[in-house]
């Protein structure tokens, strides 16, 4: 790897867990009323934010996930054991790098930015947000953290698949705009 490389992946770790940090706290402020369950919200912007950040800045931005999840787990938590914090890190840290592998591979979706339809973004956040939720909800059943992995999966799944369309449109939102002014400052400059 060259030093460049190498920078980029550490600063891609360290973004995302900062991003992902500030955005759960972020949405537990504006949607606290919305909690279905302790950890399970109609609307969680988090999931949106960690799709996008494996999108743009790839594997390496798992890691931040991770950590940053696990550390927040702990902090909500404290009386869970260290093992609980830890898979549930790596579920919301590598869940979008698994969920995008399955898209392109099996589903033939095109998991990049480049392709950013309604449809292709609607696949994306559904999969991923099934995805996350049925891992997580697994996981808190086998733990005995979940009475109902039927109770909660749902909910989480569709606060998962809110939040991140959310976040999917406002990207795709900001770089529509942001092309329509591109286009328009060429025009006045030609």
């Amino acid at each position: 790897m060259t030093k460049s490389s190498v920078l980029f992946s550490w600063v891609s770790v360290f973004f995302a867990a900062l991003a992902n940090y500030s955005f759960f706290w972020l949405n537990e402020r504006l949607f606290a009323s919305l909690e279905f369950s302790s950890g399970v919200n109609w609307i969680f912007l988090p999931a949106g934010v960690n799709l996008l950040l494996v999108m743009v800045l790839g594997p390496w931005a798992a890691f931040g996930l991770t950590a940053s999840a696990a550390l927040i787990k702990h902090q909500i938590f404290p009386e869970i054991d260290l093992l609980n914090v830890a898979v549930n890190g790596v579920i919301a840290g590598f869940g979008p790098v698994l969920a995008l592998w399955l898209a392109k591979h099996f589903f033939r979706i095109d998991p990049t930015l480049k392709d950013r339809s309604s449809k292709t973004l609607i696949q994306l956040a559904l999969l991923f947000s099934v995805l996350s939720a049925v891992l997580h909800q697994i996981w808190f059943a086998y733990v005995g953290q979940s009475q109902s992995l039927l109770s909660g999966a749902p909910v989480m799944a569709l606060g998962d698949f809110l939040g991140t369309l959310i976040v999917l449109y406002i990207l795709k939102l900001t770089l529509f705009l942001a092309e329509l002014i591109l286009n328009k400052s060429n025009q006045v400059s030609n």
